[in-house]
């Protein structure tokens, strides 16, 4: 099956609630969309968060590498198999580096995405059935993700989001001092309780020498992951 058009939009909506991470102040949701328009009309949506200090790519990066790089390939290729999906990802990775070593991760998230969604529906297979698993997922599990917020907007926010998904991870999103991630740590701790499964992120901040202080300091919580 031939692609005929591929549509970049950019989405922005202000959030709720506004919050603060290691890096920014995030006051609205800010995304690239990528639609993949098979000849048939079946349309394949991908996304992707181009995020300068996560991998380097802006929204303008990663636009200008969907149309001079991923365009031309997938406008070559004939898409009906999830093994062609694969090599089309393959074969971009490569030629993203090749042609000018920039990071591409976003450029590859987006295009694997919308490719993988099209032959979904071209061939009227979820997502499960299209990757071969052997059972069907019954349930998603979700992890939350717990910005700097006010401590009584958490308080009062996390039991209800429990009540409406099946919250079996958090992460909690910290910053340099100690004692505040500790406590805001102990607070998610105290609010999920032991069988929760807890993480935290600094979002690039840390050194090597401060993750291992700050790690330190927190292993009294059962951490199961540091990012």
């Amino acid at each position: 099956m031939k692609i005929n058009r591929i549509d970049i939009y950019h989405f922005s909506r202000p959030f709720s609630i506004r919050f603060h991470s290691p890096q920014a102040f995030r006051i609205q949701a800010d995304s690239l969309l990528l639609a993949i328009v098979l000849e048939n009309g079946i349309t394949g949506w991908g996304e992707c968060v181009p995020r300068p200090y996560v991998t380097g790519e802006t929204r303008e990066s990663v636009t200008d590498s969907l149309g001079r790089i991923a365009a031309p390939l997938l406008f070559d290729a004939r898409i009906e198999h999830v093994e062609e999906v694969d090599g089309l990802i393959d074969q971009l990775d490569k030629e993203c580096h090749t042609r000018h070593m920039a990071p591409c991760q976003c450029v590859l998230a987006a295009v694997d995405l919308a490719l993988i969604d099209a032959v979904g529906q071209l061939k009227c297979q979820s997502l499960d059935m299209l990757l071969s698993r052997p059972e069907r997922v019954k349930t998603v599990l979700t992890s939350l993700s717990i910005p700097f917020l006010n401590e009584t907007v958490i308080r009062d926010l996390f039991p209800m989001l429990r009540e409406k998904l099946d919250l079996k991870a958090a992460k909690v999103i910290l910053g340099d001092d100690i004692r505040e991630n500790s406590r805001r740590v102990a607070m998610v701790r105290e609010l999920g309780g032991r069988e929760l499964d807890l993480r935290i992120e600094a979002n690039g901040k840390w050194t090597l020498e401060t993750a291992l202080k700050q790690m330190n300091a927190l292993e009294g919580f059962g951490l199961t992951g540091v990012e």
